[in-house]
């Protein structure tokens, strides 16, 4: 079997008693090894922060989508509130007119019969959701980043936290309209009307759940509003990391 270069003098010098050169000889061996150890481990960190680093790339761009997705639905959201809100009004107003021609009767008709559950803002979307719900493992290594969603993650669990509150008081106010559609539903062929307007008309509780269902779409269009708000500020973030 060939003996390497380094044995074959450490052997020369050891055999003839130069103790001195072996023993630098061997020190040199050893540091040669030690350095080759360095450069492969620090060739290994630098492979591995190269794909961290790719990984990140790739997680910001999708991030990046993400919110914007949930900025178009908090926004859908607000959009829609606007709408549910202004047919609410014109729906208690009605209720208090003593005239009315077609328009406004199909208006209020219309409105009742498609009173239903109030949307939430759909923002657990993605990656997005996924850090919302506090996985920060890529973006950790970034202070400024994970401080950005630290403060965005607090902010969304508190505005769902109150729409759903909002929701449940919606609901209420749902099956209050359910039940008066159902009470006052008139199967009159000759008549225009679809509903008994003197009862609703009549009723407290009918028009005081309407006027609660208008506060609570004005207070989810609100936070969805803020929630669509600190996305946008979230976003503005992510930008400037190209």
């Amino acid at each position: 079997m060939k003996q390497s270069p380094f044995r074959s003098i450490r052997q020369t010098l050891f055999n003839e008693g130069k103790l001195l050169r072996y023993l630098g000889y061997a020190v040199g061996e050893i540091a040669l090894i030690i350095i080759g150890i360095m450069l492969a481990l620090q060739l290994n960190n630098w492979n591995e922060d190269r794909k961290a680093q790719a990984e990140f790339e790739v997680y910001i761009l999708q991030l990046k989508e993400d919110v914007r997705k949930a900025i178009e639905n908090a926004n859908r959201v607000v959009s829609n509130s606007e709408n549910r809100i202004d047919r609410q009004l014109r729906m208690v107003q009605f209720l208090e007119k003593k005239d009315y021609n077609a328009d406004e009767l199909e208006a209020f008709e219309r409105t009742l019969a498609d009173l239903g559950k109030q949307a939430i803002p759909q923002v657990k979307i993605g990656l997005l959701g996924q850090l919302l719900e506090g996985d920060m493992t890529i973006i950790k290594r970034d202070r400024k980043l994970s401080q950005a969603a630290l403060e965005l993650e607090s902010a969304i669990d508190g505005g769902l936290r109150i729409i759903d509150h909002l929701q449940i008081l919606d609901d209420q106010s749902n099956a209050i309209f359910l039940r008066y559609r159902t009470m006052t539903q008139l199967d009159v062929p000759e008549l225009k009307l679809r509903y008994d307007l003197d009862a609703l008309q009549a009723s407290s509780e009918f028009i005081f759940a309407a006027e609660n269902s208008t506060h609570n779409t004005v207070g989810i269009m609100k936070f969805s509003e803020s929630m669509a708000d600190r996305l946008e500020s979230f976003l503005t973030v992510l930008e400037e990391y190209e």
